[in-house]
Parts: C-alpha cells; sequence; structure tokens
C-alpha cells in the first residue's frame, strides 16, 4: 500500500536530515523519490543550502552521505543498494505512523 506520494513524506525527516549534516560543508544526500520535492524543500528554507540532492539510483547513494528510503514495497531494492553501499542495515531514524514505517533516514 502506497503511503505517501512524491515526496511528501519525507517533510517529516527533513529536521534529522538537517542535524545529522556537516555543520561545515556540503552534506549529499541520496533523497529517493524525494527527488522530484528536493529543489522546493530548499526554496522553503525547509533544508539548509549546505544539504543537497546526491542524485538518483546507485550513482546517488554513492556519492551520498546521508539516505533516505520511503516505504513501498517496489521500492525495496533501495534499501538494499544502501546497506550494500553503508554497510549497515540500520537506519538512523524511521519515521512512523501507528508503528508502521514511512521513511527510513541512513548515514554512512
Amino acid at each position: 500500500m502506497n503511503r505517501q506520494f512524491w515526496g511528501v513524506a519525507a517533510r517529516g525527516v527533513l529536521p534529522v536530515l538537517a542535524s545529522a549534516a556537516s555543520k561545515t560543508g556540503t552534506t549529499y544526500v541520496y533523497s529517493h523519490d524525494a527527488s522530484p520535492m528536493w529543489g522546493w524543500y530548499a526554496k522553503y528554507g525547509l533544508v539548509p543550502p549546505t544539504l543537497q540532492d546526491a542524485g538518483q539510483e546507485q550513482p546517488g547513494i554513492d556519492r551520498s552521505q546521508l539516505a533516505l528510503v520511503i516505504h513501498e514495497k517496489h521500492f525495496n531494492r533501495h534499501d538494499y543498494m544502501i546497506w550494500k553501499t553503508y554497510q549497515t542495515v540500520r537506519p538512523i531514524f524511521v519515521l512512523r505512523s501507528d508503528g508502521v514505517p514511512i521513511v527510513s533516514v541512513y548515514k554512512r
């Protein structure tokens, strides 16, 4: 079951991403399905200018220091790609609604 659409649910993890970002330089984020919204997040000040979208798919994951995955069954492979690249299966934060995971955040 889809629980979000086009990055709206990712707004709930933006403060977590901002607090996990580098305080001195650019931090690249694999923004997954929220990528179309990233420019809007920046435009409206929802993410600091030092938090940049890393790009899509594996090249974006490879470039990133932080990653988010919006949980929908057809997105499982994104979790697996992050786990392999980041060498961890443990997110630093999981946004939930009534115990149902919506968005997970990983840190390299």
